[in-house]
């Protein structure tokens, strides 16, 4: 299976690289088959190869820092840190395009959400109600500690990651 690398965003405050890969849709259930769906607790290791015309190699001329070995620094490299429900929720709440799915899925609850925050332009804190409301939770840390809520959220995620692939 092939795609196209489309994105990088540091995420500092996760110590981590995201990247963004895009693959054909109609490849979309083979790629769900393979990897499944994340839940967001546990992540699925991957490897990735460039396909193609080589690897890539930055100019000389306007390098300023002698450019690190990767294979080198993925020596000793430790295992994918994985992260909390409320980790997860707290990083989705900031997503756009889980608010966008979010509000247009739970409208009503988004609604209600936009008329209690002090500004009901804020959409961060029109999404972390409207998730808290469809959850019936008042904290994201329930996520961890509250079974329920934790099965809850694991089902909300999974028909995010899911909404492109229902015919």
């Amino acid at each position: 299976m092939q795609g196209c690398y489309v994105d990088a965003k540091f995420m500092r405050g996760l110590k981590c690289m995201r990247i963004s890969v895009d693959i054909p849709i109609e490849h979309s259930n083979q790629f769900l088959k393979a990897f499944g769906a994340p839940d967001g607790v546990n992540p699925v290791p991957v490897a990735i190869a460039r396909l193609g015309n080589g690897a890539y190699a930055p100019s000389t001329e306007t390098q300023s820092e002698p450019v690190a070995d990767p294979v080198k620094e993925t020596q000793g490299a430790v295992e994918p840190r994985k992260y909390t429900r409320s980790q997860i929720a707290a990083l989705k709440c900031q997503d756009n395009d889980f608010r966008m799915w979010l509000a247009g899925r739970h409208r009503s609850e988004w609604i209600r959400a936009c008329s209690r925050t002090d500004d009901a332009m804020d959409a961060s804190g029109a999404v972390d109600l409207t998730m808290k409301d469809v959850l019936g939770i008042k904290s994201k840390r329930e996520l961890d500690s509250n079974p329920v809520a934790g099965a809850a959220w694991d089902k909300l995620l999974t028909d995010f990651d899911l909404r492109n692939t229902a015919r």
